[in-house]
Order: structure tokens, then sequence, then C-alpha cells
């Protein structure tokens, strides 16, 4: 019997044994989930850093409900706009909650949804008499150290030896420096008032130290937030990122996209919050504030930073730069020509936004103003005729929120400085509490440019686009949901990877049973048309194929015992191109997940089997990871891939983190390309991670 065929038979006999001897579902599970549902639409580039820390952050200390903001509770992106609402509007109008579970008398409320929160709540008693202090906040503070190492056991090329002569010809051929990724980090935080902290980072490949990196890491950032002292709401220094609106002028954190949390549609604004992740580009750097006035929010900031670009046209004698191709937003800086692209160029951004509330109604103002040092001027391409070049821009953005009995209304629209218009504008109703719709359309002309934006869409880019979203979620049974979305879309103009106008649907169906803390399974169905170049050298002129792509996943989640839990999943996708280039791919996995008990030890392990047929039909699965870690690898061509995921606490201050994954190709001999190419079959990658508190 071959290993999957035996991979496969103890899959089944854990599903059956399990299913008959569930008992609860892992909390940590819950983030898990969140996770993955909402990287899956951009699984290649989104960066979940700051969302799985705030996360773990509220399992590890749950925060106070009776004391909790519209943004705290947004941050947990199960709760629906009208669940959040109505949870605010509860407490407000009958006092401080006595238990988590008191909750089952907000209307509208699921009992799901009380039971996922009740994890990272609690419900205490606020004490009036407590005030804040600078000296309260330095004394029971608490102190975070984290350092971190991850490296591939496998030598790629960019790693090897070189001699004298091909680097004579080619010294961009290898890395300046080793394999070895170092993440280390400081963060203080006092409850949700005061925090601060410094993260330095260097990637594998990239100098530490030396002639090269004279600066040590090649990353480094620093952050100091104070919320909440007397009309000032936040207060940042350092670097921060800025969320306004519904992303049409500034939304420079993560962003949701589609997923199955259908009702969350809304951009959920949060202003000013403080950075601590490691994106060298997309973030502000400098200081904002917003201060209240009663009904009004007045935000200001200022930011100037060095990003990286490619030089197009600059003076070797002088260094002085006259134009750039590109930004670049990878953040590798490995090479001699990579480290030409580091912080070429400086960018100011300024600007404000005034926020009015009264009772149901929230009405916003954003104006936002972006300056390079140095002229952008791209390659001219029939596809990027309209997008940004220049030294600067400005957005202004008119954003509004509503609720009307069990309605929620949204939206936002919003000018570039060329006259180019963008608008997005959408609702949540409840109609009964059984059943709950969602809606949004989007416009985004073809010309629209700012370079912050982040709007729900296809693409995520808010330009260039149209589309019409409908989303129902349904609780036919007390157990049992239904979540679906359909969504179309076109796009105006022309895309790098269409040369025509096109258009797109996709369709999207997950079918939930949960019981209560005993056991969770779901069924999930997602399939999209859409249209892309044909890659073919016979014609003259690109042609335009239909390209459709089908995923079908079950998913069972159960504890053999209330330290013991076992999760096995298995996924299928295909892919049709031109409605002749048929791929076909297959993922299976088993995780066990087991808490001992005499020692404060924790282990993650899965084995998982993929046969797919080639990179188009790839299929991604979340991982457990280090602390404040995530991993979404993609699974394709055919093989397997196991991991283990230690976690053990050396003391109430010291925790340690040990990963170790490896993936076996069988129909490879090589991986990777370039400088990346290994010279074996397999791709072996060990995570280390220290944490100390203080």
């Amino acid at each position: 019997m071959s290993m999957q065929k035996l991979f496969f038979c103890l899959f089944l006999l854990l599903f059956v044994i399990n299913i008959l001897s569930a008992q609860e579902i892992n909390s940590s599970e819950l983030i898990e989930n969140l996770v993955e549902n909402i990287a899956e639409e951009s699984a290649e580039d989104v960066d979940l850093t700051e969302l799985t820390e705030q996360l773990s952050l509220y399992l590890e200390t749950p925060f106070n409900i009776n004391e909790a903001t519209y943004s705290q509770l947004e941050e947990l992106q199960f709760l629906s706009d009208l669940e959040v609402h109505n949870i605010i509007s509860y407490i407000k109008r009958n006092g401080q909650l006595a238990s988590i579970y008191e909750l089952q008398l907000v209307e509208n409320l699921s009992s799901t949804s009380i039971e996922r929160l009740s994890y990272f709540a609690t419900a205490e008693k606020i004490d009036e008499k407590s005030d804040y202090s600078l000296l309260k906040s330095l004394k029971y503070g608490q102190n975070q150290i984290f350092l971190r190492t991850e490296f591939y056991l496998e030598k790629s090329l960019g790693f090897s030896e070189i001699d004298s002569a091909e680097y004579q010809e080619n010294p961009n051929a290898r890395y300046l420096g080793n394999r070895l990724k170092y993440y280390t980090r400081y963060k203080y935080h006092y409850k949700n008032k005061l925090m601060w902290g410094i993260t330095a980072e260097k990637d594998a490949g990239e100098a530490f130290f030396g002639e090269h990196a004279k600066q040590g890491f090649d990353y480094y950032s620093a952050h100091l937030q104070v919320n909440k002292i007397g009309r000032i709401q936040v207060l940042a220094l350092g670097d921060y990122q800025l969320k306004f609106g519904q992303g049409l002028v500034l939304w420079s954190g993560m962003a949701t996209k589609k997923s199955a949390y259908v009702m969350n549609i809304r951009r959920r604004e949060n202003g000013v919050q403080k950075y601590s992740s490691v994106d060298e580009n997309l973030f502000m750097r400098g200081f904002a504030t917003t201060i209240n006035f009663g009904n009004f929010d007045i935000s200001a900031f200022f930011s100037h930073k060095n990003i990286d670009a490619n030089l197009s046209l600059s003076d070797t004698i002088s260094d002085e730069i006259y134009e750039i191709s590109s930004l670049q937003n990878t953040g590798f800086h490995r090479t001699f020509s990579e480290l030409e692209d580091r912080k070429v160029i400086g960018e100011t951004v300024w600007g404000s936004n005034l926020t009015y509330r009264h009772k149901e109604f929230k009405l916003g103002l954003t104006l936002l103003k972006y300056q390079f040092e140095t002229e952008l001027v791209k390659e001219a391409k029939p596809y990027n005729m309209f997008e940004f070049q220049g030294k600067e821009n400005t957005n202004a953005g008119l954003n509004y929120q509503y609720q009307v009995n069990k309605t929620f209304i949204f939206g936002e629209t919003a000018v570039s400085q060329n006259g180019q218009l963008a608008t997005t504008n959408g609702a949540v109703l409840n109609l009964v509490p059984q059943i709950s719709f969602s809606i949004l359309h989007r416009y985004f002309q073809k010309g629209y440019q700012a370079y912050y934006s982040n709007a729900f869409g296809e693409t995520g880019k808010t330009y260039n686009e149209t589309g019409l979203y409908f989303g129902t979620e349904i609780h036919p049974y007390k157990k049992f949901t239904i979540s679906a979305y359909f969504d179309s879309y076109s796009f105006m103009w022309l895309r790098s990877s269409i040369y025509a106008p096109s258009h797109g649907n996709e369709y999207f169906l997950q079918l939930d049973y949960q019981t209560s803390r005993d056991l969770l399974m779901y069924l999930k169905f997602k399939y999209e048309e859409k249209q892309e170049n044909l890659s073919s050298d016979i014609y003259a002129i690109r042609q335009i194929a239909a390209v459709e792509s089908f995923q079908v996943r079950y998913q069972l989640s159960y504890n053999a015992t209330k330290f013991l839990n076992f999760k096995s999943r298995i996924e299928m996708s295909h892919y049709n191109k031109s409605l002749s280039d048929k791929k076909y791919g297959f993922l299976i996995y088993q995780d066990i997940n087991y808490l001992f008990q005499k020692i404060p030890l924790k282990l993650n392990f899965r084995y998982a089997i993929f046969d797919t047929e080639d990179y188009d039909v790839r299929i991604y699965a979340y991982e457990n990871d280090i602390l404040y870690g995530f991993s979404i690898p993609a699974y394709y061509s055919k093989g397997m891939r196991t991991y283990f995921n230690l976690s053990y606490e050396i003391s109430d201050k010291i925790s340690l983190w040990f990963k170790y994954s490896q993936t076996f190709y069988s129909d490879m001999q090589t991986i990777g390309s370039g400088k990346d190419e290994i010279d074996a079959n397999k791709k072996s990658q060990i995570k280390l991670q220290l944490r100390y508190i203080f």
C-alpha cells in the first residue's frame, strides 16, 4: 500500500472515531479560522501580523466588554456591524454586564457569536474612581522582548560559493548576507492606554553589519501611542498607520477582502493606530493625533520617510536622482541591485480627517496630500496610461454611516487631483434574527489615483473597476449557518494580465455546523469565471481567454479529549482556461493538536498530501505557527508536507517556540528558480522564537 493510500485510510479512521468522542473546540482555532478566511483571497501578499498579534493578545488577556469600544469589537472580525452596534447599545441602555453570557439578551446576537466572544472578552465591573496616570501606566505595564530566527536547511543557489570570474561578470548572482532571517522586538503596553516598542528585522540574504549593512538590521521601526487622555483620543509618534472611511483615500494597514464572513463588507476604520509590523514601505513615520470636541473628532497627521524605488535616470557623479520608474514594496535588499533601490527617495504625507457623530449617524471628511522628492515616470504601456505619474497627488473623500432600525448603510465618495472619482456604497440588513443580507456597489474610474487607498473590491487597487456584491447569512437551525455571496465585476480598461476590458463573476457558498463547543465542520464551494490573456506566441495580437476556477473544501474539527484536538480537511480545485486547458488538484491533511498535562508544552502536528497539475490549481492552507507569526503556504505540484510546532513555557516569564516544516515533491528534482533555486526535491524550514516578559 502506498503512503498516500495509507494516509487516506488513517484520515477516514480518525474521522469516524473522533466524531463520536468530540467534546470541545480549541479556543486558539478561532484565530486560525479568522486569519485563514481573511487571507484566502490574497494569501500571497497580505500581512496579517497585526491582526494575529491583536487577536492573540485578546486571547491571552481578554478585554473588559463593559468598557469596549466599537474598534475593539470590530477587530474580532466575526461580529457583524449590527451585532457590534447592538452590544454597545445594550450596555449603554442597561448598564454594565454581570456576565459575558448576559449577551444572550442582546437583540439579534447569535449564540455562536457569544460563544466566540467569550474567548476574547470578560465582563468586569468598571472602577469609576480609577483614573489614568502616567505613574500607574509605568508601574503596572508589561514589557516583552521577542527574539526570532528562521531559515531553510537546504541551501539555495543565492547562498552557494561563487568564483571570482563569475562574480566579476555578475556581482548580483549571489546574496550578500547569510540565509538566516533575524527578527527582534521590544514592546510595552498598559491595558489599552499606553504602548511603545521597537522592531528590527533582517531578511534572509540581507547583510548583517559589515560593509553592506553598517546599520546592522536592514529594517528598524519604533512607535509610541497614548490613548484617551482628556480630549486626546489618540496620540501616535514614530511609525503608525491610518484607516479612514471605506479606504478610497487612505487605508495604510491590513484590509479585508471577500471572505466567509459575508456580512463584513464595510471597511472598519480605526483612524490612527501604532505600526509594529515588518512591511518596510506602506506605513507612516512622524506624528498623528485625534482630538475630540463633543460630537466631532479631528485627526491630523504628518509623515516623512525614505522609500524604495527603481531608478531610471540619475547622475552617477553627484548621485542626484532625476526619475524613478516604479515604487518597490518587497522590502528585500539582498543584492547590489536591490541595495541601489533601498530608501532612495523621500516621501512626505500629510492631511487630516474630520468626523461628526450624532446618535446613529456618522459623517467623515478625509484630506490627503503626498509628495515624492523625485518624478515618477512609468514605462509607456497601454495598461498603465491612466496610473499615477509625477511628484505629488491630492485626494479628498467624504464617507458616511447611518443605522435605521435593522439596516446599516455606509459609503464613501472620493476624488483625486486629476478630477477622477471613486465611490463605494453598501448596506447590511437584518430582516429577521435568522436572515441577514449585505449589498455593496463600487465604481472606480480608470483614472482615479490614490497610492494609499485600499477599498473593497476584486483587486484591492482602487481604480479601473466597477462591481456589485450580494451576500447573505442564514441560520435555519440553532447550530447550522449558511453563508453565501455573489460578486459581479468588470474592468473598464486594460490591466497587466489582460490587454482588453474584461469582466468576471464569483460565487461562494459555505455550510457550517457547530455543536456547542463540541464539533465544528463546514463545507465550502467557490466558483469564479473571468478573463485573462491567452499565453501563445502564435498570434501577433494577444488573445483573450475565458478562465474558470472551482474549489470545494470539507473540514472537520473535533476534540477527542480536553487536551487532544483533531482537524481533518480535504480540498479539491479545478482550473480551466480557454475551455481546453483543464487542470485539477487536491489536498488532504490531518492535524493533531495536543496540550500536555504534566508539563507546559503544546504540540501542533500536520501531515498533508497534495497533487496539483501546476501552480494554477495551487491550494492555500493556514498553518499553526510561532506566537504572533502566521504561515499560509501554497500547495502545488505533487508530494507531501509535514510540520510540527512546539511551544514551551520555561517559566511565567520565559516562553520558547520551535517549528519544523518540510515539503517533499515527488515529481521535481529542483525547487524554485534563479537565486532561490534549490538542487533537491525537498524544502525544510526551522523557526525559533523566545519571549521574555518582565
